[in-house]
């Protein structure tokens, strides 16, 4: 007998009871039932039988297991502010991205030069050109693997890291494809380093910890916390963790679509819906609560014409749009502040302003770093987002140029004047209290 109880599928037999989760093992979705004994995942069309405990393509579905709160990757460590520069991405091409701290760099699944897949991927020629000096600052730091994928484990590129330095220090989860790919590269057999899925790991200043994919392919994500601030590398991982995902300040998540040949090499298969990649983007980014989202490992470009121009893919800027909230857009060498994922430093130039005023100041960035906030001076208080509570001026400004103001104590004046933004206000009044604190009214010197 099949029936459904507390959310679960459950199934009683002669050999006992067994209980399924809802949660579809591909990519995260809900299995709704057929009428027919079966369950149907709407996200890819996976059908599940639970009399069999398998999917009709034939991976078997885990029996349900409560969610663990106290995961390891739950534990996040003490958190205190960060310096302006002190933890930073530089994003290098498709799924690569090098985290430097102080004490040293990390860098994902560098694919730099070559193609993917027997020819079949390019890299932008962009990408291309940033390859060289990517290369040069990756190879004075750890380089973690993902998977097998070629788009992921480049020996190309490997070679030519290697070729600036010869003890370059891999790490990877347990994969015998990788680490055999990772030998016929070059890299010597002493600094591949095979660690653990699930357990925090010491490296450097850093702790970093490999993620696994519940889709049960051998994708894995990677999480890095400084300081007790954190980034989420979610690489292909379909369904990471299983869906008891970790918290992050920064997730790189996965948003194309068109990374497979199907339906685009298949005839019978129905068209692609690129929006599914972004939906499920977005369910991620809340999951993990992440301040900043990155559109991630999805720049390649298709080497046949055909399938460029017929491929079902979404551009980071729609992304952006679906998936709403603060993003980094990046170009290759493009380089993201981690401690411009939290409010505190935007707090502590609100506290230095001085100001103690009716008015709130919305402030939208622009540039690779697409953030939106709005500072209270009642209290000095900053919220995610749009308060349009009255009194308010909303200004839409450059980021980097705006940040540097709020760090070096710049007046307003200075953006205002020199025609660096945009404005509006309501009541649309001058509010002369609030425009000569902000223009001549600020304490001498840099926000502390």
């Amino acid at each position: 007998m099949i029936t459904e109880r507390d959310g679960l599928i459950v199934v009683e037999n002669a050999d006992g009871v067994r209980r399924y989760s809802k949660r579809c093992l591909h990519a995260g979705g809900t299995l709704v039932a057929q009428g027919d004994g079966t369950y149907r995942c709407p996200r890819h069309g996976w059908v599940f039988d639970p009399a069999t405990g398998r999917y009709q393509n034939g991976r078997e579905q885990p029996l349900y297991a409560p969610t663990d709160e106290r995961a390891a990757w739950h534990e996040r460590g003490e958190r205190r502010p960060l310096k302006h520069g002190e933890f930073t991405l530089t994003f290098r091409s498709h799924a690569s991205v090098t985290i430097k701290t102080p004490g040293g760099l990390i860098t994902t699944d560098p694919w730099y030069t070559g193609t993917a897949f027997a020819g079949g991927w390019r890299l932008t020629e962009e990408q291309l050109a940033h390859g060289p000096d990517a290369a040069a600052e990756a190879a004075r730091g750890w380089i973690w693997i993902s998977h097998e994928h070629t788009d992921h484990l480049s020996e190309a590129t490997l070679r030519a890291l290697l070729s600036y330095n010869r003890d370059l220090g891999v790490f990877t989860a347990a994969n015998e494809r990788v680490t055999a790919a990772l030998l016929k590269a070059g890299v010597a057999r002493p600094r591949i380093r095979v660690l653990p899925v699930g357990e925090w790991q010491d490296i450097g200043d850093k702790r970093l910890m490999i993620l696994p994919d519940a889709c049960a392919d051998n994708d894995t994500g990677l999480l890095v916390e400084y300081a007790g601030h954190r980034v989420l590398v979610q690489v292909d991982c379909r369904n990471l963790c299983g869906g008891n995902v970790p918290e992050a300040d920064v997730l790189l998540g996965m948003f194309a679509g068109g990374a497979s040949s199907y339906p685009v090499c298949w005839e019978s298969a129905p068209a692609g819906n690129p929006r599914l990649e972004l939906d499920i983007a977005a369910e991620l980014r809340d999951a993990t609560r992440a301040r900043v989202w990155v559109p991630f490992a999805g720049s390649h470009e298709p080497t046949d014409p055909e399938i460029a121009q017929r491929l079902p893919r979404n551009s980071p800027y729609a992304a952006a749009e679906h998936v709403g909230g603060w993003t980094w857009l990046p170009r290759p060498g493009s380089v993201l502040d981690v401690a411009n994922a939290s409010l505190e430093p935007i707090e502590a130039w609100a506290k230095w302003t001085g100001l103690v005023h009716d008015h709130r100041l919305i402030v939208r960035e622009t540039g690779p770093l697409i953030r939106e906030y709005t500072v209270d001076f009642r209290d000095a208080s900053v919220r995610a987002g749009t308060v349009p509570i009255e009194p308010w001026t909303s200004m839409t400004v450059d980021g980097l140029l705006w940040r540097e103001a709020m760090r070096e104590g710049w007046s307003l004046d200075e953006i205002a004047i020199g025609y660096h933004a945009r404005f509006s206000r309501a009541p649309d009044t001058f509010d002369a209290r609030f425009w000569e604190h902000m223009g001549r009214g600020l304490p001498l010197g840099r926000t502390p």
